[in-house]
């Protein structure tokens, strides 16, 4: 779902939580505790297919000001070659090359996707072993 405009998140964001919102209510009349916080963020989170945290929801006072957000982090991961958005990994790579954050310009140098039965203890042996190796040899050549 491609999100546009504040009323389209405000309408889908009443579907997601099934409740009549208004813009000027009180954020903490849609959730009021802390454990129904965390189910209205993953109910967020996962129906805009954005990753607000949660003190993007606190900092947000008013329904009104959730869905700005909402609106402006559903526009942020639209992918700009098409109209599908990014997966996670593609938006931290994305992110992690911009140079306006701090740590930018880092990316992944691998990322695999193993769709196997592996012996998760022993791939992780090997990779670590790997990695000694490699920092050996980085520091021989110092």
């Amino acid at each position: 779902m491609r999100i546009v405009n504040k009323s389209d998140v405000k309408e889908h964001l009443q579907e997601l939580l099934a409740v009549q919102i208004t813009e000027d209510m009180p954020i903490y009349e849609v959730y009021d505790d802390s454990i129904k916080m965390f189910q209205v963020l993953s109910k967020i989170n996962n129906g805009f297919h954005i990753n607000l945290g949660m003190i993007d929801l606190v900092m947000c006072d008013t329904v009104d000001k959730l869905i700005e957000k909402i609106t402006l982090e559903s526009k942020n991961v639209v992918n700009i070659v098409g109209e599908e958005q990014l997966s996670l990994i593609q938006q931290s790579y994305w992110i992690g090359r911009e140079q306006e954050f701090y740590g930018a310009s880092n990316s992944t140098h691998l990322y695999l996707e193993v769709h196997h039965n592996l012996d998760l203890m022993k791939l992780e042996k090997v990779i670590r072993t790997l990695i000694k190796r490699h920092m050996k040899y980085v520091l021989l050549m110092k």
